[in-house]
């Protein structure tokens, strides 16, 4: 049977913000089918009115996709608001997904909104993309947020700096996206059987509480990585790229 591998990525970023991720996917797992969707409102679908709930945002994502064969099921791997979409995803369309492996997301209905969004980083946030930096600063801000490995790594701040010059989202659509993200509550039980929690244990960006939260709130299995930030795609995609292939790999 072949695999169905959706990964969906956070607020504001694009398929192209995984970096080598996929790549190293369709290498280690050579006849699956790997796609990364684009939020409306994000990279190069910038000129879209993004969604205003979790719910118009997964089936905006489902437009995109193949169509499924029967039998079939995606495996959702996503990122922080990723997370929630997939979460969702998993509610409404139950037949659809397999299994979900979350990075680093949070609910409302499970975390407090000072877990979900550390208070350090407030003003620093709201000055990113409401203040005219340029946008090779506003990319280091990001980078410096959501990443320990990498988060002084120029060469890193100077490609998302490129992404962002050939499609950013707009002021408008980010507030949505924010908007969407802060109210999400999630279900209060697990939408599939199969769901796994990553989580970087050094995320200073969303408290890594909010994952364990709907890791007790599920009764699912969390691993963390000790020394990674909120971008596990960054800071330790070997070992995203081992939970994902041990969980889709046939035996």
């Amino acid at each position: 049977m072949t695999q169905r591998i959706v990964l969906l990525r956070g607020l504001l970023r694009d398929h192209r913000h995984w970096g080598s991720l996929p790549d190293m996917i369709r290498v280690e797992l050579p006849d699956a089918i790997v796609e990364t969707p684009d939020l409306a409102g994000n990279g190069l679908r910038s000129h879209e009115t993004s969604p205003f709930s979790v719910e118009q945002m997964v089936n905006d994502i489902r437009l995109q996709l193949q169509p499924l064969q029967p039998r079939t099921r995606y495996t959702i791997v996503a990122l922080s608001m990723g997370g929630m979409i997939g979460a969702q995803w998993a509610q409404m369309y139950p037949n659809e997904i397999g299994s979900l492996i979350l990075m680093n997301s949070s609910f409302k209905r499970f975390s407090k909104m000072t877990e979900r969004l550390n208070p350090q980083w407030y003003f620093r946030a709201l000055m990113t993309f409401l203040l005219p930096y340029s946008r090779f600063k506003k990319e280091q801000l990001v980078l410096e947020m959501t990443s320990t490995r990498a988060r002084f790594n120029q060469k890193i701040a100077l490609r998302w700096t490129e992404y962002a010059c050939e499609g950013s989202p707009s002021v408008f659509n980010a507030l949505r996206q924010l908007w969407a993200a802060a109210h999400y509550s999630g279900s209060e039980e697990a939408p599939c059987d199969h769901v796994l929690i990553l989580n970087g244990g050094a995320d200073d960006l969303v408290s890594p509480k909010c994952s364990l939260a709907i890791a007790e709130h599920w009764n699912c299995e969390l691993v963390i990585q000790p020394t990674a930030g909120h971008d596990l795609s960054i800071d330790a995609p070997d070992w995203v790229l081992q939970h994902i292939v041990d969980r889709v790999k046939p035996d």
